[in-house]
């Protein structure tokens, strides 16, 4: 079953149970948070009555026989959890603890429950990384800081070294300035490199020829040695002879940290809560080689789908709510929408407004129309000459005599 670019309508579990087994590269998802948001779908994730059947769940999602089986084993999952605050009555404690329950107005603390409960079951927590929102939403609190931040879980089925992730893809540029330079050519290191170098000799070379002489074994040391390390000689011998650092995006790029600052999502498209197709760009192209499969099993507003295809990767979405798959994800990224179910195969439903959609989009995205029939031309009959309109003469002019001074005053007898 080809699964590249669907839109599949209906309950993920389900859905993720029939997909192809390792038909995915990676898993790049943001699902409802715990007892925040009401989607108007029955089934929906994040109401349920205790944070501990949330996260039993979602894991459930995430296990053997749903997703975990759907993701090759070179592959990543990525989720998006942000915690919430305990609105309503008190709720049972997970795990339980001293207090025994979070009382109204606690922080929950459903991610890391999640993170746990998912290495419990299997998966490799291999990094947490914290997404930082500037000029995040405001909150009217005053007893604790307000909220700026969320959780990225980057998960994998197998260990260290044995899945596809591209740290190059996402490597972050490194930038000096003057004053940092000027420091690094009186420090210790530089100090111990001009005791092993002939720095004189090096200066009288064109600063080129000695990048061009330097550059093999600065490359070599990169795969030997901790880039932090191999970083800071570079730029301490730049500053000792008062080289440019070379004009190589990879020369000095740094390996992406594990606190991404980016900005929300505005609602533009008519979901309440979109990512920021930044946050999802790093995940795909660091878990997810050029022509793979990226999959979202709470596509939304398909966000994820339109990252992937704007990457040269395809596509594979899960929607419960049937208005953010047809009317929002669907017209966005376009591909093909499956909502029927039947004999544990994935069929296409018939659907009338749907078809509607799928056709409309198809025909707005053919590369070569289809040439127009041409039509004979119609025969011209003559029309017969109407007759002129005959004008009815118009009635003469009285003229009326002019009336002198004389005639008034005879008309007085005067």
């Amino acid at each position: 079953m080809d699964i590249r670019n669907k839109i599949f309508i209906g309950d993920n579990t389900k859905v993720s149970a029939q997909l192809p087994k390792k038909s995915v590269n990676a898993i790049v998802t943001s699902p409802p948070y715990y007892n925040l948001r009401d989607y108007g779908v029955d089934g929906q994730l994040g109401s349920e009555d205790t944070p501990r059947a949330f996260v039993e769940n979602l894991v459930r999602l995430f296990g053997v026989g749903h997703l975990h089986d759907v993701l090759r084993d070179d592959g990543t999952l990525w989720v998006n959890l942000g915690d919430s605050y305990n609105n309503g009555a008190t709720v049972p404690a997970d795990p339980q603890g001293m207090h025994g329950v979070i009382k109204p107005g606690d922080l929950i603390g459903t991610p890391l429950m999640f993170a746990y409960a998912m290495r419990d079951a299997g998966w490799y927590l291999r990094s947490t990384i914290i997404w930082e929102k500037p000029q995040g939403k405001p909150e009217s609190v005053y007893d604790r800081p307000t909220n700026n931040f969320e959780y990225f879980f980057m998960f994998s089925k197998v260990g260290t070294g044995e899945y596809y992730y591209d740290y190059e893809a996402i490597a972050e540029p490194y930038i000096d300035d003057a004053k940092e330079m000027a420091r690094r050519s009186n420090s210790g290191l530089a100090k111990a490199l001009g005791s092993q170098l002939n720095l004189e000799d090096l200066r009288r070379k064109n600063r080129r020829a000695v990048w061009r002489d330097l550059y093999p074994e600065i490359e070599e040391a990169y795969q030997k040695y901790p880039p932090e390390l191999v970083r800071e000689v570079v730029l301490t011998f730049s500053a000792m002879l008062g080289l440019e650092i070379p004009d190589d995006p990879n020369f000095l790029s740094i390996p992406c940290a594990d606190i991404w600052k980016i900005r929300p999502q505005m609602q533009t498209d008519g979901h309440p809560a979109p990512y920021p197709p930044e946050l999802v760009r790093r995940c795909i192209l660091a878990g997810c080689p050029e022509g793979g499969v990226v999959l979202d099993p709470f596509f939304g507003s398909g966000t994820t789908g339109y990252q992937a295809t704007g990457l040269k990767r395809y596509f594979t979405g899960l929607e419960l709510n049937r208005h953010f798959a047809v009317d929002i994800a669907f017209k966005k990224v376009g591909g093909e929408i499956i909502t029927d179910f039947a004999d544990e195969e994935l069929t296409i439903a018939h659907d009338s407004k749907v078809e509607e959609i799928i056709l409309s989009r198809r025909r707005k995205i053919v590369e070569e129309p289809v040439e127009k029939a041409v039509k004979e031309p119609k025969e011209k009959v003559p029309k017969e000459p109407k007759e002129p309109k005959v004008k009815a003469p118009k009635p003469p002019k009285v003229v009326k005599p002019k009336v002198t001074v004389e005639d008034k005053l005879a008309a007085l007898e005067l």
